[in-house]
């Protein structure tokens, strides 16, 4: 039996937070997904394998894993000197919510409106924005 391969490409976006000087920016990764299935012989039944591969915003390599642990993102220091703690955005269409001003200034990384995540953090972004043609 043959195997079925499946890959997904989408981009991410993070929230880095510098807590001591209280900057926020959003930046973006891309986040590529490889599944593939196929039939084990020896133990009769079908078996998997997930892997992720995350790229910062200029195509550099980041990091691979099995895609069991939470997105691991780049690092980025922050302009005081300390390194920001960074967290990928969680959002979750939600029709009924409209996107509002709260959402694109927030600095936490779920998000439940309309807009699924894409505009969360939005007024915290990065230079990187342009490049990948996201914003």
């Amino acid at each position: 039996m043959s195997a079925d391969t499946t890959e997904r490409l989408r981009v991410t976006p993070v929230l880095y937070r510098c807590k001591p000087c209280r900057r926020t920016v959003r930046r973006f990764v891309w986040v590529r997904t490889s599944s593939c299935r196929w039939f084990s012989a020896s133990v009769q039944r079908m078996a998997s394998s997930t892997t992720r591969t995350v790229y910062d915003a200029d195509g550099r390599h980041v990091y691979t894993d099995d895609g069991r642990f939470a997105l691991p993102v780049p690092m980025v220091d922050c302009q005081c000197g300390r390194q920001m703690k960074q967290t990928p955005v969680r959002g979750r269409y939600v029709a009924d919510i409209p996107c509002t001003a709260k959402c694109v200034a927030a600095v936490g990384p779920s998000c439940d409106c309309s807009c699924g995540g894409k505009n969360h953090g939005g007024a915290h972004d990065a230079a990187d924005a342009a490049l990948l043609g996201v914003a």
